[in-house]
């Protein structure tokens, strides 16, 4: 951006040594654009680099790069893409599970802007965390596929991208049961896949197992979230219709008890007009707050009925309409 300046502002110059017409007449508003074009997304780059959702966009991308290359395998190979995994308190997500004719790869994706050669007699630690990674991933997809099939042999694959990463020196390095490649490298490697080793039968049984599992898992994964969702929508709502009964008995018990009026009188008087209203219109809020959840929640699930949810609302329109009137 700064060479940009300097070369408008020494064109500028001899434009009006040239031909005598003032620099400010266009060169302002021409910076003044510039600016208001530059801001945004500047603010964008400095947010998305403060939040470190670049780098996780960047890993995204490089998975679709990685089933773009697992795709070119052709029609004989089945290719699931981010297969979750319960682990005690999280979710381990399998980035990519290949079936094909040569066995089953179980793949991980990574991508650097560090340089890293995987062509190193040492590789970098990080090389061989990843590596422990996909090893742990390929035995969470054995116990998976242990009732369909016992002999069918499971490839765990690290496909790295970035501009700096160095390719192995052949196409594929082998550290025990682990394959490292370079993803920009991908029809080298992927070359080297046609070997037939399991049948078709075999191939179709597996990559059904490996199929049915992550629909389960997503399946249990979105009613969890659901659930999470009702459950603030009815904690939400329980509140408001506490308020609505707040709301409507104390009118009530000020006309039938005079201490208890003068004490709700008192209280309003020291609160003024925010408590009052406080007690009209925080339920409200509240009841608004469990709708916004129940969305979400049919967002995730379009058979979550919004009915039962509707009473607190309804309920505080009565009270309120009712205090209305009466006042």
């Amino acid at each position: 951006m700064a060479a940009a300046v300097g070369v408008v502002l020494g064109t500028a110059s001899v434009q009006e040594a040239v031909t005598g017409r003032p620099m400010a007449s266009w060169f302002v508003p021409f910076v003044l654009g510039a600016a208001l074009a530059s801001f945004p997304c500047l603010a964008w780059i400095a947010i998305t680099s403060v939040d470190g959702s670049a780098t996780w966009r960047i890993g995204a991308d490089a998975e679709g790069w990685t089933a773009d290359v697992l795709r070119d395998l052709g029609p004989d190979w089945r290719i699931e893409h981010t297969v979750p995994f319960p682990d005690r308190r999280h979710v381990v997500d399998v980035d990519h599970i290949a079936v094909g004719p040569y066995g089953v790869l179980v793949v991980e994706t990574k991508w650097t802007g560090q340089a890293v050669d995987l062509s190193r007699k040492r590789l970098a630690p990080h090389v061989v965390e990843a590596m422990e990674q996909v090893e742990g991933n390929a035995g969470r997809v054995q116990g998976l596929l242990r009732r369909v099939n016992t002999g069918v042999p499971i490839i765990p694959v690290v496909v790295y991208w970035g501009p700096n990463v160095v390719p192995p020196a052949g196409a594929v390095r082998r550290e025990g049961n682990v394959r490292v490649v370079a993803g920009r490298r991908g029809g080298d490697w992927g070359s080297l896949l046609s070997r037939d080793r399991i049948d078709a039968r075999t191939i179709d049984s597996v990559a059904e197992r490996v199929r049915s599992w992550r629909v389960e898992q997503e399946q249990k994964t979105l009613g969890v979230a659901v659930a999470a969702r009702l459950r603030r929508a009815r904690w939400f709502n329980q509140a408001c219709l506490v308020l609505v009964g707040l709301m409507i008995t104390l009118p009530a018990m000020t006309e039938t008890s005079s201490s208890v009026g003068r004490a709700v009188d008192s209280m309003f008087r020291a609160g003024g007009v925010p408590s009052v209203a406080a007690l009209l219109f925080l339920p409200l809020a509240l009841g608004l707050a469990g709708l916004a959840h129940v969305w979400l929640a049919q967002r995730l699930n379009p058979e979550v009925s919004w009915r039962p949810h509707l009473l607190p609302l309804g309920l505080w329109a009565v009270g309120f309409a009712g205090l209305m009137l009466a006042l």
